[in-house]
């Protein structure tokens, strides 16, 4: 919501909390009954979507898939095969940065170990 305006981020704001069907976590909004949000690939079809875009949720979720297929994985094979999932070629300081986000948010939770 960094580049819309004051005015319009109140208008979003003030329809989502008085909503139902919407709820709002961190950046994001989901559909109130949404849990999990789903694995969605980032490149796809001429889609480039940031990824700044993307929650720590659904990049904690590739995460968990990886770990759960591989096993074991060394922490930097994990950034790139989690970037890789969701659709990115090459990791770069963002994207390095924002799996690491996910990652840590697994082990916070306890759903990976080290």
């Amino acid at each position: 919501m960094k580049r819309v305006g004051k005015r319009a981020i109140g208008i979003v704001k003030n329809a989502v909390s008085g909503s139902e069907s919407v709820k709002r976590k961190d950046d994001f909004l989901w559909p109130a009954e949404m849990k999990i949000p789903p694995l969605r690939r980032c490149n796809k079809d001429d889609f480039f979507r940031p990824i700044d875009y993307v929650c720590v949720e659904e990049i904690a979720r590739a995460a968990f898939l990886v770990v759960k297929r591989d096993f074991y994985v060394s922490r930097e094979e994990l950034i790139k095969q989690v970037a890789k999932h969701l659709g990115y070629d090459r990791v770069g300081d963002n994207i390095q940065t924002r799996v690491e986000e996910g990652i840590d948010f697994l082990l916070r939770f306890k759903r990976i170990s080290t």
